[in-house]
């Protein structure tokens, strides 16, 4: 049973991994469908502008949380941690949940920052077994279940 993805290729880029997934963030009352890039390279799950505007996120509320810095290609920027559910549907149909810290951009007007996609980082990723095939145009990202990291509501 796997969670499907696709690659795509943005503004004639080469093809990058991508899976759709739902987030909610309980505190916030802030939930909706996201399009994650699948990023090796992050170690943290995170939002950017684009689905923290979509999200309707309101910054005052995340004051309170914890704000950590990240170097990247891009350069330095923080991050509010937030706990939130993430929710996958495998091909099967049957849905997944994981609780996770994600990581949310803090308000910048940094024009490289704004069409940066969400992030599914390596806390998530090592989760899974993930097998990336471009010339098939197959991504497929397939639970573990290791200590009870996703969770599969019972049958009703």
């Amino acid at each position: 049973m796997a969670v499907e993805g696709f690659f795509h290729s943005g503004h004639g880029g080469t093809p990058a991994p991508y899976v759709q997934g739902h987030i909610d963030f309980p505190r916030l009352g802030a939930t909706d469908e996201i399009y994650f890039l699948i990023d090796t390279g992050s170690d943290s799950t995170s939002l950017h502008p684009r689905d923290i505007g979509r999200l309707q996120i309101d910054y005052r509320r995340l004051r309170g949380s914890p704000l950590r810095y990240s170097r990247g290609v891009g350069g330095s920027i923080g991050y509010y941690l937030e706990p939130a559910w993430l929710m996958f549907v495998e091909n099967t149909g049957q849905m997944r949940f994981c609780e996770l810290e994600v990581h949310i951009c803090e308000m910048t007007d940094e024009p490289a920052m704004r069409g940066l996609p969400s992030l599914l980082g390596r806390d998530f990723l090592n989760r899974c077994s993930v097998h990336l095939d471009s010339s098939q145009n197959r991504v497929s990202l397939e639970p573990l279940n290791v200590a009870g990291d996703f969770i599969q509501p019972a049958q009703t």
